[in-house]
């Protein structure tokens, strides 16, 4: 059993790639971990540029997104909300 948080924009773009994919959100996620385990760096490895080349290149329900662009940009609207909210 594994929970985990999601941003909600995070979460809503999940359900609708997976279900654009007629794959159920566990079969999306499962997909997703398996094909990061599967190709993660090690620990000894040299760094970041290891692993984004990874997260650019998921297979299956993720093929063909870029999984680093979108966090960032879900990043930066996710500071930009918090920014309206404190009136800055």
């Amino acid at each position: 059993m594994l929970s985990v948080r999601l941003p909600r924009a995070d979460l809503r773009r999940l359900k609708s790639r997976a279900a654009a994919r007629g794959v159920s959100l566990q079969a999306a996620v499962q997909q997703a971990l398996r094909a990061w385990l599967d190709r993660a760096p090690s620990p000894a490895s040299s760094g970041n540029d290891a692993f984004e080349a990874q997260l650019d290149h998921f297979q299956g329900s993720l093929a063909g997104t870029n999984v680093l662009e979108d966090l960032r940009q879900d990043r930066a609207d996710e500071l930009a909300r918090d920014r309206r909210r404190m009136g800055q």
